[in-house]
């Protein structure tokens, strides 16, 4: 099969460990399974593929490494069995495995291991368990927010080699996705740092580590609730109703000039709305705003909580508007001082994964608070 510069770049390495890195549609992970699969067809070697979830894998290293061996299988000079496992005439084995849980990996050995996505990975443990026992590595990833990667150069330092790639490293990509992939700098060459069209440009085009270490919000600074308290403009509060298992929040929002405040009030999932209608009556002040979400039946949840007579707040529902153009709008403040652990862990942990927003820890209380900002030029005729 046909071979790309992006190959050729990886075996050119000497070393242990190769970190493949780099912006969208450069071909790493095809070109890595394009290696292993031809060191497999002439010595006999022990290979193991991991993923985080092995789902993500069937659709990307596994199906990739399907196309790579579908004649040697159709002349049944490799087998594939189990959805996992390809095993060559010479006895090379090469099985697909995802890190369902941290156990994993602590006592398997083998010639080559191969992480696709190591970004996806959880831990440093999970990387290292077959790292330290395998005589090669080779892990793929795309340098859209940060992991343990300052972990991986600490603990086995010379033996790294670090080969960033770029879509121009693949000839073979299709007309479409480099159309896409260039929409990126004209797009984003000369945006603002931080902004997501600076942000796709510096990641998925050039394939550099994320300017903002992974994090959309560049923006955020952690404020005390004396000095929340102290900026004197209206509050207005926001609400993002939870369900079962998703927690319901509720945050103070001001305005400041460029700069907005937010406040954490309430975090916590499985409570009654007559239990978040008591909250609110030991929050609000007189002739206060709440801003409420419509979605998880929250027009219903909102009727609930007014049945207690003493919420006296006025309650409008948010005209959402999309949720790129909502959180763009909160990267645009000069500064987001906010209040409160899990406030402050949901900011910084917004990120860019694939061209999506996606938040690990959870962005209940972004929505919250963007909710009031989406309202915000309503707020401030009244």
């Amino acid at each position: 099969m046909p071979t790309t510069q992006a190959f050729d770049k990886i075996i050119q390495h000497d070393k242990r460990i190769a970190l493949i890195y780099g912006g969208q549609g450069a071909g790493k992970t095809y070109a890595i399974c394009q290696i292993i699969a031809n060191e497999c067809t002439f010595e006999k070697l022990r290979v193991f593929v991991i993923g985080a979830e092995k789902t993500k894998l069937n659709l990307r290293a596994l199906n990739d490494m399907k196309n790579i061996l579908s004649s040697r299988i159709a002349r049944k000079q490799v087998s594939f069995t189990q959805n996992s496992i390809f095993k060559f005439a010479n006895g090379s084995e090469i099985t697909f495995i995802g890190l369902d849980k941290k156990e994993v990996g602590k006592s398997i050995r083998s010639d080559v291991v191969y992480f696709n996505e190591l970004n996806e990975i959880k831990d440093f443990d999970s990387f290292d368990h077959f790292v330290s026992r395998s005589k090669r590595t080779f892990a793929d990833f795309n340098p859209s927010e940060r992991f343990f990667i300052d972990k991986i150069r600490e603990q086995y330092g010379d033996d790294i080699a670090e080969i960033k790639l770029t879509w121009k490293d693949n000839h073979l990509i299709s007309a479409e996705e480099k159309a896409r992939i260039q929409s990126y700098k004209t797009l984003g060459e000369h945006a603002r740092i931080g902004s997501y069209s600076r942000y796709m440009y510096e990641v998925y085009y050039l394939g550099n580590y994320s300017e903002i270490g992974g994090g959309i919000f560049e923006n955020i600074y952690e404020c005390s609730v004396a000095d929340y308290d102290a900026i004197d403009q209206p509050e207005h509060l926001g609400i993002d109703f939870g369900d079962n298992s998703d927690p319901n929040a509720i945050v103070g929002v001001k305005f400041n000039g460029g700069e907005m405040y937010v406040r954490e009030y309430f975090y916590q999932t499985l409570v009654p709305d007559s239990h978040l209608a008591e909250v609110l009556i030991g929050i609000q002040k007189p002739y206060q705003t709440i801003i409420y979400e419509t979605a998880t039946a929250g027009h219903t949840r909102k009727v609930n909580m007014f049945q207690n007579r003493a919420l006296k707040l006025y309650a409008v529902p948010v005209k959402k508007k999309s949720v790129t153009s909502s959180l763009l709008d909160l990267v645009k403040y000069d500064k987001i001082h906010v209040v409160g652990e899990n406030a402050v862990t949901e900011f910084k942990s917004q990120k860019m994964v694939d061209g999506e927003w996606h938040n690990s820890y959870g962005d209940h209380i972004i929505d919250a608070a963007r909710y009031v900002n989406d309202m915000k030029s309503r707020l401030q005729r009244k």
